[in-house]
């Protein structure tokens, strides 16, 4: 799920701080996109049910580090635009459920693909969530994602799935312990994830986040608007592509990795974020329409940059 994805509601496991009634209530995750401002607390006191947000990342050409393909090399964009709304609150257990819609287009530009021409596949993105913080000391949160592909009929074969249960526990005052699992399927890839670690409030201006895979990062509180992060980035693609390819059907499996510097604002009604970094070395994987007849490339490093932006309401 975009991932990628890439929304920019965050989740208050990670929360720098204490909000109102909304402030847990903040649901979706962006499976095909993790950055550590998907998990930062919007700092504001009030906090808003509904969100329209966008979000877009250019990774520089990459060159392909693989036998017979040295003049090989990858462009790699990704855009997301994206509407999350709260629509049911429980503000006694402090628990809800939630929904999210959005659209992704995703270029990954090889310049001497022999499987396939496609460059450009567009996604839509259907989202439920439901969080819940009634037991003690806990909050849990569990999300199911379906990304399809619309430019083709078969549903069932051009969509594919990612399922979240995390849960964050309230060690000490300034120290969060988190457990949990991603899981993604459908498109005969299957992949699970473990989610742990913990985050760590050190004092009112800096926190050190490290929960794997979804936000390894240390944040500096500049103002009540500002904060800025050392962080890592990780873009998790998969799709299928049409019948007519020279490989027909065939199977895209696209992971990267990032270090980035990100300079993040938030106030009232209104949130951004914009990053660059270097990657740190990618790989992508082709297969057949049954996942099979596997082909592997790994790619070199290359500096990128994104942004993002929010509004509340």
């Amino acid at each position: 799920m975009r991932k990628i994805l890439s929304s920019f509601i965050c989740l208050s496991a990670l929360s720098l701080g204490q909000g109102s009634v909304f402030a847990d209530a903040d649901f979706d995750i962006s499976t095909q996109n993790f950055g550590a401002e998907k998990m930062q607390y919007a700092a504001e006191e009030d906090q808003y049910p509904f969100r329209i947000s966008a979000h877009g990342d250019y990774i520089q050409r990459s060159k392909i580090d693989k036998k017979y393909y040295h003049h090989s090399y990858v462009n790699f964009h990704t855009a997301e635009i994206s509407a999350e709304g709260i629509l049911y609150y429980n503000q006694c257990h402090g628990e809800g459920i939630g929904a999210g819609v959005g659209l992704v287009n995703t270029r990954f530009d090889w310049n001497h693909n022999p499987f396939f021409k496609v460059k450009d596949v567009n996604q839509v993105t259907f989202t439920v969530a439901g969080f819940s913080a009634r037991v003690k000391n806990w909050m849990w949160h569990a999300q199911v994602t379906a990304n399809w592909e619309p430019k083709y009929k078969d549903f069932w074969d051009y969509t594919n799935y990612d399922i979240i249960l995390w849960g964050k526990y309230d060690y000490l005052d300034n120290v969060n312990l988190h457990f949990g699992f991603l899981a993604q399927t459908g498109m005969k890839i299957d992949h699970i994830f473990p989610i742990f670690g913990f985050d760590w409030t050190i004092s009112e201006k800096w926190q050190l986040n490290a929960v794997f895979p979804l936000n390894l990062s240390i944040n500096y509180v500049i103002n009540s608007s500002w904060t800025v992060s050392l962080a890592t980035r990780i873009w998790n693609i998969r799709y299928r592509v049409g019948k007519d390819e020279h490989l027909k059907r065939a199977l895209l499996y696209y992971r990267n990795q990032g270090a980035e510097l990100s300079f993040n604002y938030g106030k009232g009604h209104f949130a951004a974020n914009v990053h660059a970094g270097i990657t740190l070395g990618g790989k992508f994987r082709i297969s057949d329409q049954k996942n099979q007849n596997k082909k592997h490339f790994n790619m070199n490093s290359a500096a990128y940059v994104g942004g993002e932006a929010v509004v509340k309401f």
